[in-house]
């Protein structure tokens, strides 16, 4: 079944996308009653939410923030029960093609540390150690 990747519009939408966030990204790691649904952060201009959608089926939510010519990955996640068949692969190639027609020069994430195993195989590199935000990985568009 293919997957696009669907900007976020609605209540329906928002509600999934915080929902696989805040599983995926904090309670997964233990971090329960943190996640904050209302953070400013969420409707700065540049920042782009998106759902990834395997038929009509929200399994992942990726945000892309463009700072100039640079996107920025942010919080990529795809739902547990949906991991380990590629749609994570999926989903940051098409955010990637996002970028790229925003004229986007170059793409970054600060990643947990489980996952530079993952970015390095799209092709990102390690830039910057950041013990407090996880390692800085970068791509070229």
């Amino acid at each position: 079944m293919t997957c696009e990747l669907k900007p976020v519009h609605d209540s329906a939408d928002w509600a999934s996308w915080h929902a696989i966030r805040e599983r995926v990204l904090w309670e997964a790691r233990g971090e329960f009653g943190v996640y904050d649904r209302n953070h400013p952060s969420l409707q700065s201009p540049g920042h782009f939410p998106f759902l990834l959608l395997r038929g009509a089926d929200p399994i992942g939510a990726i945000t892309v923030e463009i700072v100039g010519s640079q996107a920025w990955l942010r919080r990529v996640a795809i739902r547990e029960d949906a991991q380990g068949r590629g749609h994570g692969r999926t989903m940051v190639q098409l955010a990637l093609a996002f970028a790229g027609r925003k004229r986007c020069t170059g793409a970054s994430s600060n990643v947990h540390p489980d996952a530079v195993g993952f970015y390095e195989k799209l092709g990102f590199r390690v830039t910057k150690e950041n013990p407090e935000h996880g390692p800085r990985m970068s791509i070229e568009l």
